[in-house]
């Protein structure tokens, strides 16, 4: 009697498991999305020389879905000696007026955009020199140097615009020449060029 039961058994889970694997074999197969096309941002640059420039590459699907591919496509430059590329998509500037192609590849898709290395631009002023005195009626001349983004440095004493925070202690002209006007004031010399300011 036992061994009946046992037997049943057996045949009722045989049973049920050729019926999953039945209904697994018969679900069809999950389509996987294919990689259509590839576009770049941006499409047209510039880069100032010894400055970068994030490029980021957006993969399109069958299934219309879209996925950011900056980390996993081939990043190439036509000029690497005017515009290099890193393997992240990072450009740099390297040589002013020339052009490059950047291009981004997966697979046989390839996509590319057009860049090209502007002149350095300035980063950062100096002015010297720093910490003065002087008294009433006396005069001092401050210099103002330029530090650009390819770090060579310019002479931009008259150039910039020259500032006192404090008239009533002294005046400045346009040439970076100070005058004292009253003692025991302090003021503080600015000379500003565009975005950036030095003091």
């Amino acid at each position: 009697m036992r061994l009946r039961i046992a037997t049943a058994g057996r045949r009722i889970l045989n049973t049920l498991v050729l019926g999953l694997l039945a209904g697994c074999a018969s679900a069809p197969p999950k389509a996987t999305a294919s990689l259509v096309s590839i576009s770049i941002s941006p499409t047209d640059a510039t880069i100032p020389v010894g400055t970068t420039l994030q490029f980021h590459a957006t993969g399109a699907y069958s299934d219309g879905s879209t996925q950011d591919l900056t980390s996993s496509v081939s990043w190439s430059s036509s000029n690497a000696s005017a515009v290099a590329i890193t393997s992240s998509g990072l450009a740099t500037g390297l040589e002013t007026g020339q052009a490059s192609v950047i291009s981004a590849k997966q697979g046989s898709l390839t996509m590319s955009a057009n860049v090209t290395a502007t002149p350095p631009v300035l980063v950062s002023i100096a002015v010297a020199p720093a910490n003065q005195s002087v008294t009433a009626g006396n005069t001092i001349q401050f210099t103002a140097t330029g530090t650009m983004s390819d770090n060579s440095t310019q002479n931009l004493t008259s150039t910039v615009t020259w500032s006192s925070s404090n008239a009533n202690a002294a005046t400045i002209s346009s040439a970076g020449l100070a005058s004292a006007v009253t003692s025991n004031q302090s003021t503080t010399i600015f000379a500003k060029d565009g975005a950036v300011t030095g003091s």
